[in-house]
């Protein structure tokens, strides 16, 4: 009975010890009021898209540039609970015209930590195959930045 002793009371303790640490632990994020948050902030990105073919490295104008953005946000999911969910979205064409650039902006506006943007680009102009691009404004720490998307053309790549 002697040598059974000391390991059973060596697990009890064990046991003992992580339920109590277990019950006097605080009950994160099951008190949060999404109301409550912090004031809202708003950031605006300002994005540069670049059209260029990619075999001749020219510019490629005229090519139509669309942009679809997604607003994601905490929400109140019950009376203690939020979740994230998509509160917006907005599309928008442009035209690089005789140039080979368009100029889009992103506005992004927080309420926690954790709202952010998801921002998608698809470019396309006859003769040639769709480019896309994205990005989420939880990913980047610029609030500027320029991107080149190279596209192919049909005849070469089907």
């Amino acid at each position: 009975m002697e040598r059974y002793k000391n390991p059973v009371l060596a697990v009890m303790s064990v046991v003992v010890f992580w339920l109590l640490a277990i019950a006097s632990s605080p009950q994160i994020g099951l008190t949060v009021d999404c109301n409550k948050l912090p004031t809202p902030t708003t950031k605006t990105f300002t994005v540069t898209i670049v059209v260029m073919d990619l075999e001749t490295d020219q510019a490629l104008k005229a090519a139509n540039v669309m942009i679809g953005q997604r607003n994601i946000a905490s929400v109140a999911a019950s009376e203690t609970d939020c979740k994230m969910e998509m509160i917006s979205k907005s599309s928008s064409l442009k035209n690089t015209g005789e140039g080979s650039t368009a100029v889009f902006t992103v506005t992004e506006t927080k309420k926690s930590p954790y709202d952010y943007a998801q921002v998608f680009f698809i470019i396309n102009k006859p003769g040639y195959n769709e480019g896309t691009w994205s990005f989420s404004t939880l990913t980047t720490e610029s609030t500027t930045f320029s991107k080149t998307i190279f596209l192919t053309p049909k005849e070469i790549y089907p």
